[in-house]
């Protein structure tokens, strides 16, 4: 927990697969394929498998491509 507030105050907000998918359109699997192929952002890994996105990089893909 303590990482994930330390990697909160120097990249902004963070938000997990759930939360970016509130933002972004597609299906879980659809989302994982993107992730796979490279078309969205890996994010970062956080200890125990948790991988995060900042709010900015998801809002600047969303600008990017979805437009």
């Amino acid at each position: 927990m303590e990482n994930q507030q330390n990697l909160d105050c120097r990249l902004g907000p963070l938000l997990r697969e759930r939360q970016v998918l509130q933002l972004i359109p597609v299906s879980r699997a659809t989302f994982r394929r993107w992730l796979r192929r490279g078309i969205f952002p890996r994010g970062h890994r956080l200890p125990g498998r948790i991988s995060v996105w900042t709010l900015q990089e998801v809002l600047d893909w969303i600008d990017r491509n979805l437009q």
